[in-house]
């Protein structure tokens, strides 16, 4: 027996990265510092530009708002730019927790940085995961 639910979970996690994306890049518009933070700073690694990164982060959300309507394949097309940037993100987090320290410089211990930056590395997971589950099963209908 399969639950209704089950199928649509993804689109909380989808929903969640959309909102995500919007908040960084509304928090980089109004304070280009915000390249400093560690889960930004791997996107921002990769891009090299405040602007540049703004305009991916808005124009991934858009997309991945999008492609949670539209149907296979075109929907995990849609959502991958996400994901992109997830990882990115998650590899910062995930440097940050080795190193001991902070995007920004500031040393922690290692658990503190784990406790602080594991929530971007459990999101890039479950996005990943969500993708795949809707590459298998497609995106639900009601019945």
């Amino acid at each position: 027996m399969t639950s209704r639910l089950s199928p649509n979970i993804g689109v909380f996690i989808f929903c969640y990265a959309i909102v995500l994306h919007l908040v960084w890049a509304a928090c980089m518009f109004f304070d280009p510092e915000t390249v400093s933070a560690t889960a930004v700073s791997g996107p921002y690694a990769v891009l090299r530009s405040i602007w540049l990164l703004d305009w991916v982060l808005v124009c991934a959300a858009i997309m991945g708002a999008i492609g949670i309507f539209m149907p296979m394949p075109l929907s995990v097309m849609l959502l991958l730019p996400q994901q992109t940037l997830l990882q990115m993100s998650a590899a910062a987090a995930v440097g940050a927790m080795v190193a001991s320290q902070f995007a920004d410089g500031v040393t922690r211990p290692r658990g503190f940085i784990t406790a602080d930056q594991i929530h971007i590395v459990l999101a890039a997971l479950l996005h990943a995961a969500a993708i795949i589950r809707l590459s298998r099963v497609g995106p639900s209908r009601d019945e």
